[in-house]
């Protein structure tokens, strides 16, 4: 329960509450669009800039939120988090020291905040082979984004399974 209110806690202290419509694309879908983004760029350094550009559309993340959010155990870089998942629609903020993971964490910001948690819990993320994410990110940094997405879907699934 006080990981749910230090949540709430960081999302006030990042920024406004996320308001998504509720009409929202499937995951599927959202990732299927992102994987004709970045396959439409012509070499992996021009995924780097498109994944940076992505990182700045994220909301402000103050120090103050990074003192009650999650750290993300296992990434080369810092990466917080904070969760919530209120009457069953998955909402997340999070922010890292590296700009690249930003864009990652833009783009599952992107695919993840509204969808129903269960949505978000049984998820098979599949853009990052499609673009070919991994294969550029060094060994240690993909392990991160992998432990990103699992700490992301095991709180969904807590959140499901706690009805």
């Amino acid at each position: 329960m006080k990981q749910k209110e230090n949540a709430k806690e960081a999302f006030s202290a990042s920024g406004p509450d996320l308001k998504h419509d509720m009409n929202k694309k499937s995951i599927t879908e959202i990732q299927k669009e992102i994987t004709e983004e970045f396959n439409t760029c012509r070499s992996g350094f021009d995924q780097y800039e498109l994944l940076i550009k992505t990182a700045r559309q994220l909301l402000p993340f103050t120090s103050e939120a990074r003192k009650i959010a999650r750290i993300v155990q296992g990434c080369q870089s810092q990466v917080w988090l904070s969760i919530q998942c209120k009457n069953g629609i998955f909402e997340f903020c999070g922010y890292s020291n590296s700009s690249i993971i930003n864009g990652v964490i833009a783009l599952l910001e992107r695919m993840f905040c509204g969808q129903s948690c269960s949505a978000v819990a049984a998820a098979e993320i599949t853009f990052l082979k499609d673009t070919a994410f991994l294969t550029v990110f060094e060994s240690e940094r993909a392990k991160g984004i992998q432990y990103m997405i699992k700490s992301l879907q095991e709180e969904a699934l807590r959140s499901v399974t706690s009805f």
